[in-house]
């Protein structure tokens, strides 16, 4: 280009002279260059979103194959459920026939399609840790190019200090030479090596919470402010600080985000200035570029459900975000309702299918409110002066409600329960509570009772609450089999409750109201205590009241259903609650 623009100068040097033409081809030759590294910013942003896009599309070509084979599994499993029950066989009949899995000896097919359907969740958790890679490779692709043509610098790490040294360290040693730094390196350090946040999460918490105590207010609040990534989900550390170092990191989210989407939205209106004919928008250019709008306006939609839930916050009971992570995949968050380092009795709330963040943090805060008022409203009654702190706890990947595979699968559920366990116990060592978490109670509703149960696997807790359950898997075959005290395993199922019965049955999983899973069960049907009634549970909910004509679920305020699940999370006696 600034060979054009000499061309044409040079055509011209026989009809004008002087300091007018010298000065113009000056400006012009400049210009040109400008021009020309906006024209290859262009074609590198371009040759990446195109790279971009073919990641994309073989993604999900390859996703689309693994959802069918999955579908057409579930089709045969559900067909295999169904042969030889015959009419007479009732619903307690039938649930104990699906456990003990002879549906596979009357249809050899069962096995088969289990199987396929397996390998297919294998295959589609693969395909969707490529995906997150191929996303990390292109926003770093992107930001190269931003760096290179707009003279944006890279964080660099301080002087005397390489990444690969940090990566070699225990989570430990990590922490405690993090804590030697000044908080000029510090900030450094987290901005060029975000990754470390990974590795410092595996640290006991046990020890954490002793090598946060080391540290002096000065340490501690440079961590919050300068490093936020990696205390804010650190179990061990006090939750009055994850929650400041969490809004911090919301907050350089929103910032962030809100600037990639302004360049993503810049680049697609270049293309379209610069079309030749072709339609644009069947680019790949332009497909690669919409992808990723799409992943952007999804993790500020997060962002935005996690700002407004905060706000409802009060001075009497705060709200603490103990958790963000995964924003650009699959946004995971955790709420408190109350002040969880002081808190007498701490209640966690997991969701089931369909939840999100973006989605659904409002309403399970909500509900943890619902239940966290109700707690309290119980022990002032009986005249206890005990504080209460719930959690809304959106820490896992739920399946979709278009996830069939998902759904009836128990994966997703394993995973979650996994990491709850691991929030409960940072929860026990940051409060000095016992191994068997005595103070702490879980409540699954739906497809998280499932995770909630799996949790209780590997880690103790005071109490135990299944409430419209997607039915307990084979690996959870009875309640006595819970890290859990005798007689604290809950369970409670609606009669109205349509969907928790389809989980149940072609999720080949026991009902944990089924006696024979040894739950106490308690009613969610309409009650009243003290001579005031409350409502029975109309709908899978867990929260669909908002008005006369509504009905009620669950969590909603107000519920037979709420008493008896505060009741019975407080561990107050099981004779209270009725059956």
């Amino acid at each position: 280009m600034q060979q054009g623009f000499r061309r044409v100068a040079s055509d011209i040097d026989a009809y004008w002279s002087g300091g007018g033409h010298d000065s113009w081809v000056a400006r012009a030759v400049a210009q040109a260059a400008v021009w020309g590294r906006l024209h290859e910013w262009a074609a590198s942003e371009r040759q990446t979103l195109a790279r971009y896009a073919d990641d994309v599309e073989s993604i999900a070509r390859r996703a689309e194959r693994q959802k069918a084979i999955r579908a057409d599994a579930v089709v045969i499993l559900a067909q295999a459920s169904l042969v030889g029950v015959g009419g007479g066989l009732g619903a307690a009949g039938l649930g104990d026939w699906l456990v003990d899995k002879a549906e596979s000896a009357r249809d050899p097919r069962a096995d088969d399609a289990r199987d396929a359907s397996l390998a297919a969740e294998r295959a589609l958790a693969a395909l969707a840790l490529e995906r997150k890679e191929a996303d990390a490779r292109a926003v770093a692709a992107l930001r190269a190019v931003r760096e290179t043509f707009h003279g944006v610098r890279r964080p660099s790490m301080p002087h005397g200090i390489d990444t690969d040294d940090l990566a070699v360290l225990s989570p430990v040693q990590l922490l405690v030479t993090l804590a030697a730094l000044s908080p000029t390196d510090l900030r450094r350090v987290a901005a060029a090596a975000p990754d470390l946040a990974d590795l410092v999460r595996q640290a006991d918490p046990a020890v954490v919470v002793g090598w946060w105590a080391s540290l002096d207010d000065r340490q501690r609040a440079s961590f919050v402010r300068d490093a936020p990534n990696l205390v804010g989900t650190l179990e061990g550390v006090d939750y009055a600080n994850r929650d400041r170092a969490n809004r911090n990191v919301l907050a350089a989210s929103r910032q962030r985000l809100e600037g990639e989407r302004a360049m993503l939205r810049e680049h697609r209106e270049w293309l379209v200035a610069h079309s030749t004919g072709h339609s644009v928008m069947e680019s790949p250019d332009w497909l690669a570029t919409e992808a990723r709008l799409v992943t952007v306006a999804s993790a500020l939609a997060a962002v935005s459900s996690v700002e407004k839930t905060l706000t409802k916050g009060t001075k009497t009971r705060p709200r603490q975000l103990v958790s963000l992570t995964d924003l650009e995949t699959h946004p995971k968050a955790a709420v408190a309702i109350g002040d969880l380092d002081s808190a007498d009795h701490v209640t966690f709330v997991v969701p089931g299918m369909g939840t999100t963040v973006a989605g659904s943090l409002g309403a399970y805060s909500r509900g943890a409110e619902n239940l966290a008022t109700q707690q309290a409203t119980i022990l002032q009654s009986r005249g206890v002066h005990e504080s209460v702190a719930t959690v809304a706890w959106l820490g896992y990947e739920a399946p979709g409600e278009s996830d069939v595979g998902g759904v009836l699968g128990n994966d997703l559920a394993s995973k979650g329960g996994h990491r709850l366990s691991g929030s409960l116990g940072g929860m026990k060592a940051r409060r000095g509570w016992p191994a068997n978490g005595s103070p702490i109670s879980v409540v699954g509703h739906s497809y998280g009772s499932i995770a909630a149960a799996y949790a209780a696997t590997e880690t103790g807790m005071g109490s135990l609450v299944l409430l419209g359950s997607a039915g307990m898997p084979p690996a959870i075959s009875r309640a006595g089999g819970l890290r859990v005290p005798d007689g604290r395993v809950f369970a409670s199922l609606s009669w109205r409750d349509g969907w928790a019965p389809i989980g149940q049955k072609f999720g080949l999983r026991r009902a944990p109201t089924d006696p024979l899973f040894g739950a106490q069960v308690f009613s969610s049907g309409a009650g009243v205590v003290d001579g005031q009634a409350y409502p029975g549970v109309t709908k899978h909910g867990p929260l669909i009241h908002h008005g006369e004509g509504d009905g009620f679920s669950y969590l909603d305020k107000g519920t037979y259903s709420l008493y008896n699940t505060a009741i019975a999370s407080l561990s107050l006696p099981p004779q209270e609650i009725d059956r």
